[in-house]
């Protein structure tokens, strides 16, 4: 496999901010179950970080598109 640099000069993949859309998107399903949003923000982004720093991890099933229903 080929090592491969990149840089991202505006902060859109390195430093994505993807709290404010996630508890938009989950507010409903985070409050039905009775999670505190900050906690589930919180273990997230680390979850986000823990990601990003294990080994490559190539998806193993075929890529499906998204219903239209």
């Amino acid at each position: 496999m080929r090592e491969i640099v990149t840089f991202d000069a505006y902060g859109t993949l390195v430093d994505f901010k993807l709290n404010a859309p996630t508890a938009k998107l989950l507010k409903d399903r985070i409050a039905e179950v009775g999670v505190d949003t900050q906690q589930f923000l919180d273990t997230f982004n680390v979850l986000r970080f823990q990601a990003v720093v294990e080994p490559y991890r190539p998806y193993a099933g075929p890529v499906q598109p998204r219903s239209r229903h």
